[in-house]
Protein backbone atom coordinates (compact mmCIF):
# COMPACT_ATOMS: atom_id res chain seq x y z
CA UNK A 1 0.00 0.00 0.00
CA UNK A 2 1.18 3.04 -0.90
CA UNK A 3 -1.45 5.94 0.25
CA UNK A 4 -1.47 9.60 -0.59
CA UNK A 5 0.30 12.34 1.01
CA UNK A 6 -2.22 14.73 2.45
CA UNK A 7 -1.57 17.72 1.01
CA UNK A 8 -4.95 18.63 0.95
CA UNK A 9 -4.91 18.54 4.82
CA UNK A 10 -4.71 22.02 6.81
CA UNK A 11 -2.87 24.93 5.74
CA UNK A 12 -2.05 24.27 1.97
CA UNK A 13 -5.23 22.97 1.25
CA UNK A 14 -7.17 26.13 2.71
CA UNK A 15 -4.96 28.23 1.22
CA UNK A 16 -5.28 27.21 -2.50
CA UNK A 17 -8.41 29.11 -4.43
CA UNK A 18 -11.41 27.61 -4.66
CA UNK A 19 -11.26 27.48 -8.64
CA UNK A 20 -7.92 26.01 -8.59
CA UNK A 21 -8.86 22.59 -6.59
CA UNK A 22 -9.40 19.79 -8.33
CA UNK A 23 -11.38 16.59 -7.61
CA UNK A 24 -9.30 13.41 -6.59
CA UNK A 25 -9.21 10.80 -9.44
CA UNK A 26 -10.08 6.88 -8.41
CA UNK A 27 -9.66 3.98 -10.72
CA UNK A 28 -10.63 0.61 -8.71
CA UNK A 29 -10.07 -2.70 -9.46
CA UNK A 30 -10.65 -5.93 -6.82
CA UNK A 31 -6.05 -6.00 -6.93
CA UNK A 32 -5.02 -2.48 -6.63
CA UNK A 33 -7.08 0.96 -6.54
CA UNK A 34 -5.24 3.85 -8.06
CA UNK A 35 -5.77 7.57 -7.33
CA UNK A 36 -4.19 10.37 -9.36
CA UNK A 37 -4.44 13.96 -7.07
CA UNK A 38 -4.36 16.52 -9.69
CA UNK A 39 -3.28 19.54 -7.29
CA UNK A 40 -0.19 17.52 -6.91
CA UNK A 41 0.45 16.68 -10.04
CA UNK A 42 4.01 18.27 -11.48
CA UNK A 43 3.69 16.84 -14.93
CA UNK A 44 7.01 14.61 -15.28
CA UNK A 45 5.71 11.93 -17.37
CA UNK A 46 7.90 9.34 -15.25
CA UNK A 47 4.28 7.10 -14.91
CA UNK A 48 3.60 7.76 -18.70
CA UNK A 49 7.01 6.36 -19.50
CA UNK A 50 7.29 3.64 -17.23
CA UNK A 51 3.98 2.26 -17.95
CA UNK A 52 2.55 3.91 -21.14
CA UNK A 53 -0.30 0.91 -21.71
CA UNK A 54 -1.58 2.14 -18.02
CA UNK A 55 -0.92 5.64 -17.92
CA UNK A 56 -2.01 7.06 -21.06
CA UNK A 57 -3.22 10.70 -20.86
CA UNK A 58 -5.13 10.81 -24.65
CA UNK A 59 -7.64 8.81 -23.02
CA UNK A 60 -10.46 10.48 -21.12
CA UNK A 61 -9.95 8.14 -18.36
CA UNK A 62 -6.68 8.07 -18.25
CA UNK A 63 -5.56 5.44 -16.02
CA UNK A 64 -6.20 1.90 -17.57
CA UNK A 65 -5.23 -0.50 -13.72
CA UNK A 66 -6.38 -3.53 -15.84
CA UNK A 67 -3.75 -3.11 -18.26
CA UNK A 68 -1.07 -4.68 -16.46
CA UNK A 69 0.05 -6.25 -13.31
CA UNK A 70 -1.02 -5.20 -9.81
CA UNK A 71 2.68 -4.69 -9.19
CA UNK A 72 3.51 -3.65 -12.44
CA UNK A 73 1.19 -0.90 -11.24
CA UNK A 74 3.28 -0.20 -7.91
CA UNK A 75 6.43 -0.01 -8.93
CA UNK A 76 5.58 2.60 -11.66
CA UNK A 77 3.84 4.82 -8.58
CA UNK A 78 6.44 4.73 -6.44
CA UNK A 79 8.59 6.38 -8.80
CA UNK A 80 6.20 9.44 -9.52
CA UNK A 81 8.22 12.17 -7.96
CA UNK A 82 5.40 14.57 -6.24
CA UNK A 83 3.04 12.12 -4.60
CA UNK A 84 0.23 12.63 -7.18
CA UNK A 85 -0.35 8.83 -7.54
CA UNK A 86 -1.18 6.30 -4.74
CA UNK A 87 -2.37 2.86 -4.64
CA UNK A 88 -3.71 0.75 -2.45
CA UNK A 89 -3.89 -3.05 -2.66
CA UNK A 90 -7.17 -4.97 -2.37
CA UNK A 91 -9.06 -2.45 -0.23
CA UNK A 92 -11.89 -4.76 -0.35
CA UNK A 93 -10.38 -7.12 1.52
CA UNK A 94 -7.77 -5.42 3.53
CA UNK A 95 -9.58 -3.10 6.11
CA UNK A 96 -6.18 -0.60 5.99
CA UNK A 97 -6.16 -0.30 2.46
CA UNK A 98 -9.87 0.50 2.74
CA UNK A 99 -9.25 3.40 5.53
CA UNK A 100 -6.55 5.02 3.87
CA UNK A 101 -8.51 4.96 0.09
CA UNK A 102 -12.00 6.37 2.30
CA UNK A 103 -9.59 9.32 3.92
CA UNK A 104 -8.03 10.49 0.95
CA UNK A 105 -10.95 10.86 -0.91
CA UNK A 106 -12.77 12.07 1.69
CA UNK A 107 -10.35 15.12 2.95
CA UNK A 108 -10.43 15.62 -1.05
CA UNK A 109 -14.11 15.86 -0.90
CA UNK A 110 -14.15 18.04 2.42
CA UNK A 111 -11.41 20.30 0.85
CA UNK A 112 -13.61 21.07 -2.41
CA UNK A 113 -16.78 21.50 -0.56
CA UNK A 114 -15.03 24.13 2.18
CA UNK A 115 -13.85 26.45 -0.80
CA UNK A 116 -17.32 26.14 -2.87
CA UNK A 117 -18.89 29.06 -3.94
CA UNK A 118 -21.78 28.63 -1.58
CA UNK A 119 -23.39 30.00 1.34
CA UNK A 120 -21.59 28.76 4.64
CA UNK A 121 -24.60 26.74 5.63
CA UNK A 122 -24.37 24.89 3.01
CA UNK A 123 -21.00 24.25 2.85
CA UNK A 124 -20.97 22.80 6.46
CA UNK A 125 -24.08 20.52 5.71
CA UNK A 126 -22.22 18.82 2.64
CA UNK A 127 -19.36 18.38 5.00
CA UNK A 128 -21.58 16.69 7.66
CA UNK A 129 -23.08 14.48 5.15
CA UNK A 130 -19.53 14.12 3.79
CA UNK A 131 -18.12 12.66 6.55
CA UNK A 132 -21.17 10.79 7.98
CA UNK A 133 -21.34 9.12 4.47
CA UNK A 134 -17.63 7.96 4.84
CA UNK A 135 -18.20 5.64 7.82
CA UNK A 136 -21.01 5.47 8.42
CA UNK A 137 -21.63 7.57 11.39
CA UNK A 138 -24.75 7.66 13.17
CA UNK A 139 -24.73 11.51 13.47
CA UNK A 140 -22.39 14.09 12.70
CA UNK A 141 -22.63 18.13 14.06
CA UNK A 142 -20.50 20.83 12.85
CA UNK A 143 -20.16 23.81 15.75
CA UNK A 144 -19.04 27.24 15.98
CA UNK A 145 -16.81 28.16 19.41
CA UNK A 146 -17.75 31.49 20.22
CA UNK A 147 -16.63 33.30 23.17
CA UNK A 148 -19.41 32.99 25.40
CA UNK A 149 -21.12 29.83 23.80
CA UNK A 150 -20.95 26.93 21.22
CA UNK A 151 -23.38 27.47 18.27
CA UNK A 152 -24.49 24.47 15.81
CA UNK A 153 -24.02 25.09 12.36
CA UNK A 154 -24.90 22.25 10.26
CA UNK A 155 -25.82 18.28 11.25
CA UNK A 156 -27.09 15.14 9.39
CA UNK A 157 -30.50 14.61 9.31
CA UNK A 158 -32.85 16.49 11.22
CA UNK A 159 -32.40 16.73 14.96
CA UNK A 160 -29.49 15.48 17.51
CA UNK A 161 -29.95 12.06 18.51
CA UNK A 162 -31.49 13.27 22.03
CA UNK A 163 -30.94 10.80 24.53
CA UNK A 164 -29.71 7.90 22.27
CA UNK A 165 -25.82 8.98 22.32
CA UNK A 166 -23.76 6.28 24.00
CA UNK A 167 -20.61 7.43 22.59
CA UNK A 168 -19.37 10.98 21.50
CA UNK A 169 -16.03 11.99 19.39
CA UNK A 170 -15.42 15.73 19.87
CA UNK A 171 -12.82 17.30 17.97
CA UNK A 172 -11.53 21.26 18.17
CA UNK A 173 -11.37 23.26 14.64
CA UNK A 174 -8.21 25.42 15.01
CA UNK A 175 -7.86 28.75 13.09
CA UNK A 176 -4.70 28.27 10.55
CA UNK A 177 -3.11 31.25 11.60
CA UNK A 178 -3.46 31.56 14.68
CA UNK A 179 -3.82 27.80 16.01
CA UNK A 180 -7.08 29.19 18.12
CA UNK A 181 -10.03 26.99 18.60
CA UNK A 182 -12.83 28.12 16.28
CA UNK A 183 -15.00 25.10 16.12
CA UNK A 184 -15.29 21.58 16.69
CA UNK A 185 -16.88 18.44 14.77
CA UNK A 186 -18.90 15.62 17.02
CA UNK A 187 -19.49 12.30 15.59
CA UNK A 188 -21.97 10.35 17.98
CA UNK A 189 -23.60 6.88 18.02
CA UNK A 190 -25.91 4.84 19.77
CA UNK A 191 -23.18 2.15 20.50
CA UNK A 192 -20.47 1.97 23.89
CA UNK A 193 -17.23 2.32 22.40
CA UNK A 194 -17.77 2.45 18.83
CA UNK A 195 -14.92 4.77 17.86
CA UNK A 196 -10.96 3.77 17.49
CA UNK A 197 -7.71 5.54 16.56
CA UNK A 198 -8.66 5.32 13.15
CA UNK A 199 -12.19 7.36 13.64
CA UNK A 200 -9.99 10.06 15.96
CA UNK A 201 -7.38 10.20 13.27
CA UNK A 202 -10.20 10.60 10.22
CA UNK A 203 -12.02 13.25 12.02
CA UNK A 204 -8.86 15.17 13.28
CA UNK A 205 -7.62 15.52 9.11
CA UNK A 206 -11.08 16.75 8.82
CA UNK A 207 -11.29 19.45 10.86
CA UNK A 208 -8.01 20.63 9.11
CA UNK A 209 -9.48 19.80 5.75
CA UNK A 210 -12.60 21.97 6.54
CA UNK A 211 -10.95 24.76 8.39
CA UNK A 212 -11.87 27.34 5.76
CA UNK A 213 -15.91 27.09 6.65
CA UNK A 214 -14.60 28.73 10.21
CA UNK A 215 -13.02 31.58 8.70
CA UNK A 216 -14.58 35.02 9.65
Amino acid sequence: MHPAREPLDGAIGNSLPSQSMKRLQVYPSPEITVTFDPNLCVHSGVCVRTLPGVFDVRRARWIDVDRAQADEIARAIDRCPSGALAYYRNPERDPSAKYQLTKAVLLNRLTLAATEDESRDTRARKIAEFIQEARGYPWVGLYDVLEDEIVAIAWTGDVAPAGSTRTELVVSVLDPASKEVVGTIAVESDRVDAFDHQDVELIEACARAAARVWER
